[in-house]
């Protein structure tokens, strides 16, 4: 079961990829909002585009692009990159969807795997930098950071439809799967 719903390599490219999407898309949706950016009226309608800019042009919100830096950097292409000009601030956001158990070990994995962007980002613009992982298991757990991460990122409560649309996804990928 586990294997499934979350550790199939030949699931991940399509399947893992559309539920991790589905569930960040909430995040990217509430942040656009939060800035002033253009969006869809509903979050389940937002289609993301790489680059978004507020109104004003003091927010970037990027979703799945890379950043680029001076040194080469193994990791850059973090799931939602936010550049608050007025704030000085980057704030990198990245998801996962691991088997339940796997939840606080895949956040300490997505802090540390992006912390040497962040202090690259910190040295090239002297700015504050942010890693802000957003880990759902795919049977609905989290962490007891999660909430504490929202509240960084300033958006509302999204925990309940997050936890929906991972759980919605690997029904839908265990229905694909053993149906065959």
């Amino acid at each position: 079961m586990g294997h499934l719903a979350s550790g199939c390599s030949g699931l991940a490219q399509e399947e893992y990829r559309r539920r991790h999407d589905r569930m960040g898309l909430r995040v990217y949706w509430e942040l656009c909002r939060k800035y002033g950016v253009k969006c869809a009226d509903v979050w389940y309608k937002e289609v993301p585009d790489e680059v978004r800019v507020s109104e004003d042009g003091q927010v970037e919100i990027w979703w799945d692009r890379g950043v680029e830096t001076t040194q080469k950097m193994e990791h850059n292409r973090p799931d939602v990159t936010v550049l608050n000009r007025a704030a000085q601030e980057w704030t990198f956001v990245d998801f996962s969807v691991p088997w339940d158990k796997n939840v606080v070990l895949k956040e300490d994995e997505k802090v540390a795997k992006y912390a040497p962007l962040a202090k690259e980002i910190r040295k090239m613009h002297r700015v504050s930098t942010k890693v802000v992982p957003l880990v759902v298991g795919c049977l609905g757990v989290v962490s007891s950071r999660f909430v504490g991460y929202l509240k960084v990122l300033g958006i509302p409560d999204v925990l309940g439809g997050m936890q929906t649309c991972a759980v919605i996804g690997t029904t839908l990928i265990l229905q694909k799967v053993l149906s065959v």
